[in-house]
């Protein structure tokens, strides 16, 4: 049985089943690597080797959560302030929480919920659409690929995360 690009997409958009995983990257596997080209409805754009999805939860047409607009200013100096900013976006549910990891280790440094924050944000008031800015400091030169996880309020069976997760990335390139 063939799916439909809405079925494919929101397969990559998050559906814990192993099947549905199976067959979206079976799929996406022959427009990358076969270049069979999609469905004319498919919400992606295909390019030899590069698969790349609309930035808005509204264009993915799938159920996770998306990060886009993803920002960095400041000096990108040693011990100065780096600014984050971007966008959180939940086509089902409201954003509920969002965190940073600027080091590159796997470990969230910063995180803000409704109820509080340790970034030097307020609070995040519940949304579909939420900016998600952060300040942070760099201790020491070198080249970091910032994380941002946002994390939605769907309510998932037992045993599963609550919520519905996706992840951001952002190159920062600290210099003395």
């Amino acid at each position: 049985m063939a799916a439909s690009p809405t079925q494919i997409d929101q397969a990559v958009g998050g559906y814990n089943n192993d099947a549905t995983w199976h067959l979206a990257f079976q799929l996406m596997t022959k427009w990358v690597e076969e270049g069979i080209a999609p469905p004319p409805d498919t919400v992606v754009s295909i390019t030899p080797g590069k698969i790349v999805f609309p930035p808005t939860a509204h264009e993915r047409k799938g159920i996770q959560p998306t990060v886009s607009n993803l920002t960095v200013s400041g000096t990108l100096k040693v011990n100065t302030p780096v600014y984050f900013n971007g966008v959180a976006e939940s086509p089902i549910a409201n954003i509920a929480k969002y965190e940073w990891d600027f080091d590159s280790n796997n470990s969230y440094d910063y995180a803000v919920t409704s109820l509080s924050s340790n970034c030097g944000v307020g609070p995040l008031t519940l949304a579909k659409a939420v900016k998600i800015p952060a300040t942070h400091v760099y201790t020491a030169p070198g080249t970091y690929w910032a994380t941002v996880r946002v994390t939605d309020d769907t309510v998932n069976p037992p045993g599963f995360i609550s919520g519905i997760q996706n992840l951001g990335h952002v190159v920062v390139i600290v210099v003395p």
